[in-house]
């Protein structure tokens, strides 16, 4: 297991060192990510720990650093993380006038005692990580009562399983979606957890207005779509695997 991790997190600093930006520079993943597509999942995730004054919280890969940003303005005292040291020296940049710690490391062992986090927030980034390992060593950190946030995408969905298979340059060799189970799996740690799902038909708007280099604007099928996607969920919960993205919110 220990020489496995060991590749994997190899894989996983060699991809954020030298290929992530490929994903920068894909039309389509511009066009999704300029769209308010996400926004809801984003609301949700950012508020879902309530006040966050003067709490220490880790930012569990924090990429740029614009949610370690988000969190010192937010009156925390993050500790922010990430594998990549080009990714760290820009998120030190970004939050040089503010009160942050930065650390470079892998999910898998973090460097920091038992107990001595009171929040964790994360995005995009359980799905890259050996949970076997992650897992347990989020809840190590966390205090008794603390609680951990994660926003990740969800691999039930046939069409955008089929996107991902064909655009394997888009993403790191190592990640994969998460599934139930997955979800199942994680929650299993800690002693209550819940999660909520978004966007299903909403994030058609996006998708035509990337195949169409944003010639056309679809912007006025958002809001429709995505009370239609609201309303869907609560009528047919089980459909939500196949939503795009999943909030996860854990209580140690």
């Amino acid at each position: 297991m220990e020489s496995a991790t060991s590749d994997h997190i190899e894989q996983e600093r060699d991809y954020h060192e030298h290929y992530d930006k490929r994903r920068d520079a894909n039309p389509l993943i511009v066009a999704t990510y300029a769209s308010d597509v996400f926004a809801e999942a984003e609301q949700c995730y950012r508020e879902a720990l309530g006040s966050l004054q003067d709490a220490r919280v880790m930012d569990y890969g924090c990429g740029s650093g614009a949610m370690t940003e988000w969190l010192c303005m937010r009156g925390a005292e993050p500790v922010a993380f990430d594998i990549s040291f080009r990714r760290l020296a820009e998120a030190k940049a970004r939050c040089a006038a503010q009160n942050a710690l930065f650390v470079q490391c892998a999910a898998e062992y973090l460097p920091f005692a038992d107990g001595s986090i009171d929040a964790v927030m994360g995005k995009q980034i359980l799905h890259h990580l050996d949970l076997d390992v992650a897992i347990p060593e989020i809840v190590r950190v966390l205090r008794p009562g603390g609680h951990a946030v994660f926003l990740e995408p969800l691999g039930h969905n046939l069409v955008l399983e089929a996107y991902r298979k064909i655009t394997p340059q888009l993403r790191s060799p190592t990640e994969r979606a998460l599934r139930m189970p997955d979800i199942r799996r994680i929650s299993s740690h800690f002693a209550n957890a819940e999660h909520r799902e978004f966007c299903f038909t909403s994030v058609l708007p996006s998708l035509l207005e990337g195949l169409f280099r944003r010639r056309v604007s679809f912007e006025w099928a958002g809001a429709p779509l995505r009370s239609f996607d609201r309303w869907l969920l609560r009528a047919v919960p089980a459909i939500g695997r196949y939503y795009w993205e999943t909030v996860m919110v854990l209580e140690k």
